[in-house]
């Protein structure tokens, strides 16, 4: 299904959040100027992102689950459910990774271009799965998405008790709060000094092409894989002129995003 009527919501998949704008996900969109050719997704719709990532090594299939509509690359395989399939089913079975097998007969090993599988669009409809009768796949679907619920529940907490560190790492960096040592004592003032004295710049280029691995900077994954991080490397075909991360090195990226 193109875009023939000009949705600009373009979408992404992201391991934890699903299909999800990409504005919103990356706080800009990077796709194509031209979206016409871009699949449009109704809700409930799936699409499968033929990029392995962590937790994904056969890739992700998602379902459309927080728009109405949105659009995706060319790139992903699109599809919807049968009337005699329960779309959840459908959606547990692929989360589980249960497809993996029968893509890895598929993918070409090798064939991968910034983390790509070669997965034709007829080579994926051949593969077969395993699918219970209808009042079956219902009662697994809905005992699955139970748990999900009280996932979502901790999650939740989980959040909250982030909200709360970091109102609280504010009022102890703006010294609000301040501790005592062991004798009840106040701790000695802080001082102000610059970086400079502090941190020590490095540039080591990656001239040799000695390192393949392109990362990306997250606010929970910290500087992670970029292809595990979003399914896929944007890094330039010519990597030589890089920057080598060492251990322990600390990163600044100057660009905003949704997280910062």
């Amino acid at each position: 299904r193109k875009n023939v009527n000009g949705c600009t919501n373009v979408l992404t998949i992201s391991a934890q959040l699903g299909l999800i704008s990409q504005v919103e996900f990356f706080n800009k969109s990077v796709a194509a100027q031209d979206v016409s050719e871009y699949y449009l997704l109704k809700r409930n719709d799936f699409a499968y992102n033929k990029s392995y990532s962590a937790g994904y090594p056969m890739g992700a299939v998602k379902s459309l689950r927080r728009y109405q509509e949105g659009i995706v690359s060319p790139l992903y395989i699109c599809f919807s459910a049968n009337p005699d399939i329960d779309e959840h089913y459908l959606e547990q079975y692929f989360e589980a990774g249960c497809h993996n097998r029968e893509i890895s007969k598929i993918a070409q090993e090798g064939a991968r271009n910034h983390g790509l599988l070669n997965v034709s669009v007829d080579d994926f409809f051949d593969i077969e799965i395993c699918i219970p009768q209808l009042p079956e796949q219902t009662e697994i679907a809905t005992f699955l998405s139970a748990v999900d619920e009280k996932i979502e529940k901790l999650v939740r907490k989980k959040n909250l008790l982030l909200k709360y560190k970091e109102g609280v790492m504010q009022r102890i960096f703006h010294q609000q709060i301040r501790f005592k040592d062991n004798n009840g004592d106040h701790f000695p003032d802080w001082t102000e000094q610059s970086l400079v004295t502090l941190l020590s710049e490095h540039k080591t280029k990656n001239s040799k092409r000695q390192v393949n691995e392109v990362f990306s900077v997250a606010k929970n994954s910290g500087v992670i894989n970029q292809i595990e991080h979003l399914g896929r490397s944007y890094a330039a075909e010519d990597i030589s002129n890089y920057n080598v991360v060492l251990p322990n090195d600390i990163i600044y990226t100057k660009s905003p995003t949704s997280e910062f």
